[in-house]
């Protein structure tokens, strides 16, 4: 068994923003050898804050932020230029999911603070043996699907 480079990103996703019980996460779909998953919420400033802190694109995945209401695709906001406007984002966007602990200014930018917990789920294939388990603390994964800017450092951490 072996898995497309795209699904452990889409996992990733899951895994982390998909703990939100405000947010809906898709299945990937394919068009035209496009991946692409979505994260729905009926909340819209959590919709327009996560546009604009969540990856574009993880990987070969194509993430895309809509409305469960049918609301039509929301547009990108500029990107945070500082560190104290990515960390306003960063709240309301991570604001009621479980793992999210508290955003902070650091030295050399932003802070994201997470609960000690471990993101697993099933990842064999791909040369490993089957019923391998993806193990990260779940700051690490959220690493891995946060946009990063080159204006300021975000820094991840555990609570401890």
């Amino acid at each position: 068994m072996s898995y497309a480079p795209w699904y452990l990103q889409a996992n990733k996703l899951k895994y982390t923003f998909g703990a939100d019980s405000d947010l809906v996460l898709g299945e990937v779909e394919e068009t035209n050898g496009e991946h692409t998953i979505h994260i729905r919420t009926n909340n819209g400033e959590k919709a327009i804050a996560l546009q604009t802190i969540v990856a574009q694109s993880v990987g070969e995945l194509k993430v895309v932020v809509t409305q469960l209401n049918g609301s039509p695709y929301i547009g990108l906001l500029p990107p945070p230029r500082t560190a104290a406007e990515f960390l306003t984002y960063a709240g309301r966007a991570l604001q009621g999911h479980p793992y999210f602990v508290q955003g902070q200014e650091i030295h050399s930018g932003a802070g994201l603070i997470f609960s000690k917990t471990i993101v697993q789920f099933p990842y064999g294939g791909l040369g490993r043996p089957p019923f391998t388990f993806f193990n990260a603390i779940v700051a690490d994964a959220f690493k891995d699907v946060i946009s990063q800017y080159s204006d300021f450092a975000i820094a991840y951490a555990t609570s401890p």
